[in-house]
């Protein structure tokens, strides 16, 4: 029998290029087609830059037909309370829903673990702390880059 009062449904955040997953944190956009970018002077197209506030910010190189391009849909499970006594005692408000297979300090991606213990592991806190933590998982799909609508297709097996 499954308890519903402890499933948790993710909220879809949007995808990010692969090309950028190992930046800092880039925020997510609803879908593919909302990193493309127009690039006249090249005549063709580009992903969008990263971090668009950057003071030169830099797009992704030009985009050819056809080809495949990997996104990155990140889902949220949603953040919890972590308290740290020390490295071996600690607790949260909420556990590592089923399916979340990350969790981090939000906006601090040197944070990235696979669970609550290796979070708190990699923190090494020096004093009792209690800190934010946000629950999510990656998942990659392929989308290929259609030139003539300047619009990406999900690639189908």
């Amino acid at each position: 029998m499954i308890d519903a009062s402890t499933m948790t449904m993710p909220r879809d955040r949007g995808v990010v290029p692969f090309l950028y997953c190992d930046e800092s944190s880039v925020a997510p956009r609803a879908t593919p087609d909302d990193w493309l970018v127009r690039d006249d002077e090249a005549g063709g197209w580009r992903l969008a830059p990263s971090d668009p506030d950057d003071d030169e910010p830099k797009a992704g190189p030009l985009l050819v037909e056809g080809e495949i391009e990997i996104f990155a849909r990140v889902l949220d499970y949603g953040r919890a309370t972590l308290k740290i006594e020390s490295a071996t005692l600690w607790s949260v408000d909420r556990p590592q829903p089923p399916g979340a297979a990350l969790v981090w300090v939000p906006g601090d991606p040197d944070t990235m673990a696979d669970s609550v213990e290796s979070l708190v592991e990699a923190l090494a806190p020096g004093q009792p702390e209690t800190i934010e933590i946000e629950y999510y998982s990656v998942t990659d799909s392929g989308w290929v880059f259609e030139a003539e609508t300047g619009s990406f297709r999900a690639v189908t097996p």
